[in-house]
């Protein structure tokens, strides 16, 4: 269902669908220009509907009160902040695993270990 989704957006911004295509019911079948379209193509139209439609969603919810404007910038700070401690936190631990980590800075080896 998905895919016939998408494709159906792609068809209706690409293609040479006829009013009485449109009016038939048919939305299974969709008529593409000549040029083939690639199954990436369709993810790709697909995500960029999908991220036109969140910035306008977003946009009205934003605007509709200033208490959901407040409220949905400390979701987007708190949603940044997590995200960039969590891939600091992943590429402390990447580059820990592959040896160039900073395990060396500052510390020394326990009295015991030597």
């Amino acid at each position: 269902m998905l895919a016939r989704d998408a494709f159906s957006r792609v068809g209706r911004c690409g293609s040479n669908r006829n009013e009485a295509d449109r009016d038939s019911g048919d939305e299974g079948h969709v008529q593409v220009s000549s040029a083939a379209i690639s199954g990436m193509d369709i993810v790709v139209a697909a995500q960029i509907d999908m991220l036109f439609r969140f910035v306008t969603v977003f946009g009205e919810i934003a605007t509709a009160d200033p208490i959901s404007a407040v409220l949905l910038l400390f979701g987007a700070v708190i949603t940044v902040l997590s995200s960039a401690f969590f891939g600091l936190l992943v590429a402390g631990a990447a580059l820990d695993a592959f040896g160039g980590g900073f395990s060396g800075l500052g510390r020394s080896p326990p009295p015991g270990a030597k």
